[in-house]
């Protein structure tokens, strides 16, 4: 069997959801010879830049389906995948591909079919259901190219049930793997969880990224409602931590922390009473829920935020925050136990469909 290769835009060591994503799935492919090939969109100055890299994808008319504000993001990877292509030529000699989100490489689908390479499509979200993501009135123009760049593939391996639902009705061919932290990221929680069985925990938190739209929005409804509920006289102190929340305005019982440390979060989660999650748009599966729950930390989420969540003990939902108050005193009338931690996902089905698509490899041309 040849060598597999992965094509990822997240850095192996970042600390968001599809970096985390990246590593589980990474984990899987251990004991077959693998090479990681990133594309993180900066452009490199090399001979004939404009001629090889910037004008294919700058002349694409599909770029513009995309929001004014995020074009150049798009066309920085796109820029970026051109390049990886003139880089990587042993690609050409790959057994099978492993490729992310492949709306943002439109170049790759095309090599690896031409060159008869079997490759599967990694979907993290439905990028073009991403609020903010697509133009005015271009989302479904949009999502159409997403969903047919998805139908080369071997098959797309969704990390949330709703993606593969859509993408299965839409006929592509799909298989799921719920996220489950890898094993270094599993142990570290492990020891947080450990640890929570000797501390009293007290507040809440609301934890990720200011720089993802839905997350903002959710925590500043949250913020206001904490604040003019008085949420904080009966269930203390709401902290805040994550990417660019430190551009929130600190309020009566909310605490703004930023972004924090490894260490400092660790801190956080073992005296926080529970997490707290909260959006109404947004793809994917939250991966801050299953590491919260595999630390032991309870999670109070609306059910837009828990919608690759089912059944899992520890997680509390309401439907609005009309209903938050109420989940939150369910929470505190019951005993501060660790809820027991999540079974890790069965992945047989997903590592025989990978290791049938090395099996029947064609020659590559």
């Amino acid at each position: 069997m040849g060598k597999i290769f992965y094509i990822t835009r997240f850095a192996l060591d970042g600390r968001e959801g599809g970096a985390s994503r990246t590593r589980q799935v990474l984990e899987l492919l251990a004991g077959h010879e693998t090479k990681v090939i990133r594309i993180d969109g900066t452009i490199q100055a090399i001979p004939n830049l404009l001629k090889n890299l910037l004008l294919p994808p700058l002349c694409s008319p599909e770029l513009f389906l995309w929001a004014r504000g995020y074009r150049r993001h798009v066309f920085q990877l796109r820029c970026g995948a051109r390049l990886a292509l003139k880089q990587n030529p042993d690609l050409r000699e790959a057994g099978l591909v492993l490729l992310e989100d492949p709306a943002y490489f439109p170049s790759l689908p095309s090599y690896l079919q031409k060159h008869r390479i079997p490759w599967v499509s990694i979907v993290h979200n439905i990028e073009s259901l991403a609020p903010a993501r697509a133009a005015r009135g271009k989302l479904w123009k949009l999502l159409a190219r997403e969903t047919d760049a998805l139908r080369g593939s071997g098959f797309s391996l969704c990390l949330g049930d709703e993606e593969a639902f859509l993408l299965s009705n839409l006929g592509i061919k799909t298989r799921v793997l719920p996220y489950y932290p890898a094993s270094e990221k599993f142990a570290g929680l492990l020891r947080i969880r450990a640890r929570r069985k000797t501390t009293k925990p007290e507040g809440f938190l609301m934890l990720g990224s200011a720089q993802n739209p839905p997350t903002r929005e959710g925590m500043r409804r949250v913020i206001a409602e904490w604040e003019s509920r008085g949420l904080y006289k009966k269930f203390g102190v709401l902290q805040v931590a994550g990417q660019d929340t430190e551009h929130f305005p600190h309020g009566e019982g909310v605490e703004i922390l930023g972004r924090l440390s490894d260490e400092e979060l660790e801190r956080c989660l073992l005296r926080i009473r529970a997490a707290l999650c909260f959006q109404e748009q947004g793809a994917g599966q939250l991966t801050r829920i299953m590491d919260f729950l595999v630390a032991g930390v309870p999670v109070v989420a609306n059910r837009h935020a828990a919608r690759s969540y089912h059944c899992v003990s520890g997680l509390h939902q309401f439907e609005d925050l009309n209903g938050l108050p109420k989940a939150l005193d369910d929470l505190m009338r019951q005993p501060a136990l660790l809820p027991p931690p999540p079974v890790a996902p069965d992945t047989s089905a997903v590592l025989e469909a990978l290791h049938f698509l090395l099996r029947n490899a064609p020659e590559a041309t």
